[in-house]
């Protein structure tokens, strides 16, 4: 489904936006930019909470499950960077996102250090928003090779060979039908 932003009376192109499904975290000291941030992923249809330092995402994310986490860098009490390497050191795994300006290579290569999955750049472009999106929302059900590969490249035995086989594609089909059709009774076969 798309939503479309402008005024079908002006003259303007009109800006069609897929409406998602999912929860962000949303760590932004700015209330300016903390509230045009929602608001952008809100009219996608995506549910979000602002926190407002590192500290706060921090506790936040291990508290409560979120799709991914927009962190801004450099916010009071504890900076983006020191949240991000933080949620790492407890096996956080979902996809954390950098907010800021400064986006020289020098910077993004620190951050994917820390542990970030992907920067994005102050002010946000939306398209840029939008394939973050896709990059990490749409393809939770996703296998890729990688992880297929790591799934079968150190069993010997062909008893568990099946079962992994069995595991990866036919518990995930299920799973994933009962999500997308809501009938709960699909997953009584896992």
């Amino acid at each position: 489904k798309e939503v479309n932003l402008l005024d079908e009376t002006s003259n303007q192109i009109k800006l069609k936006v897929k409406q998602r499904k999912g929860k962000i975290l949303i760590a932004e000291d700015n209330q300016t930019n903390a509230l045009l941030i929602s608001l952008l992923l809100q009219k996608r249809g995506l549910t979000c909470k602002v926190v407002q330092n590192g500290k706060e995402a921090l506790n936040e994310a291990l508290k409560n499950d979120y799709d991914i986490i927009l962190m801004d860098i450099n916010m009071p009490i504890m900076d983006g960077l020191s949240a991000i390497k933080k949620l790492k050191e407890k096996s956080y795994s979902k996809p954390i996102v950098t907010l800021s300006a400064n986006v020289i290579k020098s910077d993004i290569e620190k951050y994917k250090k820390a542990g970030a999955s992907y920067s994005l750049h102050k002010p946000i472009d939306e398209e840029e928003l939008e394939n973050v999106l896709d990059m990490f929302l749409n393809n939770k059900q996703s296998i890729t090779f990688e992880k297929f590969k790591s799934h079968f490249e150190l069993l010997d035995d062909e008893s568990l060979l099946i079962e992994s086989i069995y595991e990866v594609f036919v518990k995930n089909s299920i799973i994933f039908w009962s999500d997308i059709s809501g009938i709960s009774s699909f997953k009584s076969l896992i």
